[in-house]
């Protein structure tokens, strides 16, 4: 199997980047800077950032070059509607595989661990790593579905809304409550209660829409 491309390496890392804020929401991504901070040409890192506006995190301003995009309110709204959506069926396909007999046990309990990193890192107040393993704890339930449709839908959503996340978990969001719901998707999944399931996960979302509507 051939190895990634410096181009996609520098997209992934790139992503990286904004997913920890070493890049923000209106910074300029300097190709020159990139190309040396990543050890590769210039043309890797151009074609990296050809993808993320293909993904709709980079805009190119004319005679002024690419920054990480501010997304709007509206923006923001609209990415939650379409992660409850995501994020109900996923939990409504899993739940299907365990009410039809598949054994999830193993990968549901390496989700729990997820759930449980995100507590550990609440009560020592370490809000960027409690959002990394929130992603992390729901790209593995899309990615379990075996759809790799709905898993890179998720993924790119995902990707949209996270440096929002970043703003209002810390201050917004009852983290606890996210947790605590968390918790309540994998119940319902592994019990195979397909649309209890769905619910908990629409709800899950849904709330995180509501706090960025009031923020209109």
């Amino acid at each position: 199997m051939k190895g990634k491309s410096n181009a996609e390496k520098a997209y992934a890392q790139i992503m990286e980047m904004i997913a920890t804020q070493r890049l923000q929401a209106g910074q300029q991504i300097v190709e020159t800077t990139i190309a040396q901070q990543l050890h590769m040409s210039r043309t890797p890192v151009r074609e990296a950032i050809r993808r993320l506006q293909e993904d709709g995190l980079v805009e190119t301003v004319m005679h002024r070059g690419a920054f990480i995009k501010t997304a709007t309110t509206g923006d923001l709204v609209m990415s939650c509607e379409l992660a409850e959506g995501l994020e109900g069926m996923v939990a409504f396909l899993l739940a299907e595989k365990c009410r039809q007999g598949q054994d999830l046990s193993k990968e549901l309990a390496r989700s729990r661990v997820h759930v449980d990193a995100m507590t550990a890192f609440l009560q020592d107040k370490k809000f960027k790593d409690w959002v990394l393993q929130d992603y992390a704890f729901h790209m593995g339930l899309a990615e379990l579905t075996g759809n790799s449709f709905l898993a890179q839908a998720y993924k790119r959503m995902r990707q949209q809304l996270n440096h929002v996340l970043w703003f209002i978990n810390p201050t917004l969001v009852d983290k606890d409550q996210s947790n605590r719901e968390h918790c309540q998707m994998l119940d319902a999944i592994a019990a195979g209660q397909v649309e209890e399931a769905r619910r908990s996960a629409e709800r899950h979302h849904r709330r995180v829409r509501d706090i960025i509507k009031d923020l209109q």
